[in-house]
């Protein structure tokens, strides 16, 4: 019986905490100054999706996804799908998401690494948001600090961004 309250008394508590999941701050205006940041302009179109969280303890990262509607953008390398031997090289971005049919699942990425997130934000007022990743085109772009891809979804006329730099 003592075991039993112990128990029921562990599983109330762990309910009680909220997850960092929660403590996405949501934005009304997209944040352009953090662009700079990761070696983006604003020129390209319109962003109508941001996802932003740093997390780590020693070895910290940075992340920014975006959705962008393109006003114009630079050329980009390759054509899609995606090319297994041309991510070899990017260790920091999960390729998981990117499925050869289907659409870029960037949702996960707000669950990962809650346990160690020490900010996030989040700014989303589309609902047009999905990018694909089997017609279009795309590029790998790596230095020391950062990683970027950008998929250009030929289907949707959206772009996705995702970036990840280590500090």
């Amino acid at each position: 019986m003592k075991y039993i309250l112990h128990i029921l008394t562990l599983v109330l508590f762990q309910n009680c905490i909220s997850s960092s999941t929660d403590n996405i701050e949501r934005l009304e205006e997209p944040d352009y100054f953090i662009l700079n940041d990761f070696g983006l302009n604003n020129k390209t179109g319109k962003i109508i999706y941001q996802f932003y969280q740093s997390y780590g303890f020693t070895d910290k990262e940075e992340q920014l996804i975006m959705i962008v509607e393109p006003y114009n953008f630079g050329v980009l390398k390759y054509d899609l799908p995606i090319d297994s031997l041309k991510i070899r090289r990017i260790k920091h971005i999960d390729f998981r998401k990117f499925t050869k049919n289907g659409q870029i699942d960037f949702g996960p990425e707000k669950i990962m690494h809650t346990d160690i997130r020490l900010k996030s934000w989040e700014y989303d007022k589309s609902n047009k948001k999905k990018v694909f990743c089997r017609e279009g085109k795309y590029s790998l772009l790596k230095n020391d600090s950062l990683e970027t891809i950008i998929i250009y979804d030929e289907k949707t006329k959206l772009i996705y961004v995702e970036c990840k730099k280590n500090k």
